[in-house]
């Protein structure tokens, strides 16, 4: 997006701005551009303000990646088309027997494919969901012990004071009172990338669902979690981590 700026802009002499090679006939070709036309040139008319140019090429190339658009004063991406997308879908959904399952069934499969879609990333972006969830839970109410983190998260203890000696070491987290803990601005930052991350993540998985599906799944799901408590031999369901009802669902 950036060279597209640069060769919208007035500047006079646009090509000190960008990075770029010689071509075959020796014409400036932009260093990562996923198309290019090395010409010569054949002919040239005059066309009101503009001279139009015709050239023969001599070479051509091509590059993976996905292309820039342009239009109405925004810049965008490509994507399939959302029957090229949903036929692609169905698909897949058909190969997998996913129809075949009761509702209950695919909300567990789909926690399940979500963490590990997310301890993936996480390992990319230098985040582990222990850290990830201390970060959390001192953004959302500290100075906080280190049992109250593990019991609030619901993660083990010892995990918890690893995770937290790290963040000390690094300058995330300050101690107070010899055992309370708190995010330091270098913490809070750091909270703050992985929040972005997280959205960019998001949007990478859901980029080819249909908004209006996205918008009736959420409905559905809402309605789900905010409905009645369960008990299973006396065990409220609810009163335990995120995650626990799945275990029952083969």
């Amino acid at each position: 997006m950036g060279v597209s700026q640069v060769f919208a802009s007035a500047s006079d002499d646009k090509f000190s701005l960008v990075d770029w090679h010689s071509g075959r006939t020796g014409s400036p070709l932009i260093d990562d551009a996923l198309t290019y036309l090395d010409c010569v040139c054949e002919a040239r008319y005059e066309g009101g303000d503009h001279t139009i140019m015709i050239g023969r090429v001599v070479d051509f190339g091509r590059l993976e990646g996905s292309p820039l658009t342009f239009s109405q004063g925004r810049y965008g991406i490509m994507l399939d088309h959302p029957e090229v997308a949903g036929n692609a879908r169905d698909q897949r959904r058909i190969e997998r027997g996913l129809d075949e399952l009761p509702f209950l069934t695919l909300i567990a499969k789909a926690h399940y494919k979500e963490d590990a879609d997310l301890e993936r990333w996480r390992s990319v972006a230098g985040y582990t969901p222990v850290g990830s969830k201390v970060l959390a839970g001192l953004h959302q109410s500290a100075p906080l012990t280190a049992d109250e983190l593990a019991r609030g998260m619901y993660l083990d203890r010892r995990e918890v004071e690893d995770s937290l000696n790290v963040f000390l070491a690094d300058g995330h987290v300050a101690l107070f009172d010899g055992h309370r803990f708190a995010l330091t601005e270098s913490g809070n930052q750091r909270r703050r990338q992985m929040i972005e991350y997280l959205s960019r993540y998001q949007g990478e998985q859901l980029v080819d669902i249909d908004p209006a599906d996205l918008t009736v799944a959420t409905r559905v799901l809402k309605g789900f979690l905010a409905g009645p408590d369960q008990q299973c031999g006396g065990l409220h369901i609810a009163d335990h981590a995120p995650g626990v009802g799945t275990n029952f669902i083969s």
